[in-house]
């Protein structure tokens, strides 16, 4: 008997993390592990934004889980009100899981540990950590020291289990310079599954 796919549908900023979890689906299908993850994008991270896409996706699948995966710079910036809108928010709105700071320091996560330390040193070297930079600074800096030719919306690699090892090396470890809410929670869910023996997690 086919096991029941556990679905989970995660509002995002826009096309990247789309991108992201559309291959980590084809991942999570060749290794048969019954777990889907539905990019549903909110245009961007603005809080009023993400709030009206939340709203509809749960008025349309009732019984599904949803989570909200955003990226932490606009908040920890307080771009438009954002931080402000959030901690205020309704009860009805659910804990926001913050990417540390933004999609490109998720990425580096999937990396041997000295490319992830290398690109931490980057960021720390310009304040990142504080006031985080934009993308038309990260970006250029991303593509020149990290991976080459590195163009966002794209997926720049094909995930495989070394990477998903590095993921959560580099999230656990000593040198767990980027946190990610969305990384917790796809760990959370392969233990649930009794298949974190396949990405050899502890």
């Amino acid at each position: 008997m086919e096991e029941r796919q556990h679905v989970h549908m995660i509002i995002c900023e826009g096309t990247s993390e789309a991108v992201y979890l559309q291959e980590l689906n084809r991942f999570l299908r060749e290794e048969e592990i019954p777990l889907v993850y539905i990019p549903i994008s909110s245009n961007g991270g603005q809080y009023s934004k993400v709030v009206k896409t939340y709203k509809t996706a749960r008025k349309n699948n009732p019984r599904t889980p949803i989570h909200i995966c955003l990226d932490y710079d606009i908040y920890l910036r307080n771009n438009d009100g954002n931080w402000a809108s959030y901690v205020n928010r309704p009860k009805s709105i659910p804990e926001f899981l913050f990417t540390h700071m933004n999609f490109e320091d998720f990425l580096t996560l999937h990396l041997e540990k000295e490319l992830s330390e290398k690109w931490y040193c980057l960021c720390k070297s310009r304040q990142h950590f504080s006031s985080p930079m934009h993308a038309d600074t990260y970006v250029p800096l991303f593509a020149e020291n990290i991976i080459p030719f590195y163009t966002k919306g794209e997926m720049p690699f094909v995930l495989t289990i070394k990477h998903l090892k590095n993921l959560f090396s580099n999230l656990n470890g000593a040198h767990a310079a980027f946190p990610c809410g969305f990384a917790q929670l796809f760990q959370q869910h392969l233990k649930d599954l009794a298949r974190a023996d396949i990405l050899l997690l502890s």
